[in-house]
């Protein structure tokens, strides 16, 4: 009866911590600690400052001239066109601090983001220059980020459970084996 009782206090073991397991890494998922910044590389002429964004970023350049990269391409230099001016329409969002910003910071010279409402959900965009002129996009964690979140600590018991019910049956037939072996070959 002890060795039930023990097994079964394993199992739950194993359940409890997979759920927390589960649990912080949805949190950390959730909160962007596994996104990693991505780099939209270079426009033509070496980028100073980030003007604006919408729609993609709008960045100022060292002489002067004005270049977007819309977010809707695939990233390489042939995609940075020279704009004329860089438009006053702004994009409806809300407050960066109810979104949760890079866990890592590169070394920028300009850094700007932005907190996007969709539906029910919302999306931190962050950009940044380095000192080479290079922009870089950081894109958080978007409200279909919140499901795999809720679904962690549930995968966690699942694996928690399936990983303890094996070692629990390779202990069964451990003890089975002795008890097997004692009773046939004499006590």
């Amino acid at each position: 009866m002890i060795k039930f009782l023990k097994r079964v206090g394993l199992i739950i073991l194993f359940c409890v911590i997979g759920f927390l397991l589960g649990y912080f890494y949805g949190w950390a998922n959730l909160n962007g600690y596994f996104v990693q910044w991505k780099s939209l590389g270079k426009p033509p002429a070496i980028a100073t400052e980030i003007a604006r964004i919408n729609n993609g970023i709008w960045v100022k350049t060292s002489n002067g001239e004005i270049f977007h990269y819309e977010d809707t391409v695939a990233f390489t230099n042939e995609y940075w066109v020279k704009e004329n001016s860089i438009p006053l329409v702004a994009i409806d969002t809300i407050s960066l601090q109810d979104c949760p910003s890079p866990k890592q910071k590169l070394n920028f010279v300009d850094y700007q983001g932005l907190c996007q409402a969709y539906g029910p959900g919302f999306t931190p965009t962050y950009y940044g220059i380095t000192s080479d002129g290079t922009i870089y996009k950081w894109e958080g964690p978007g409200e279909g980020d919140a499901f795999g979140a809720f679904l962690a600590p549930i995968i966690g018991v699942i694996i928690g459970l399936i990983l303890s019910v094996a070692i629990v049956v390779v202990l069964y037939i451990i003890d089975s084996r002795k008890y097997w072996n004692r009773y046939f070959r004499g006590q």
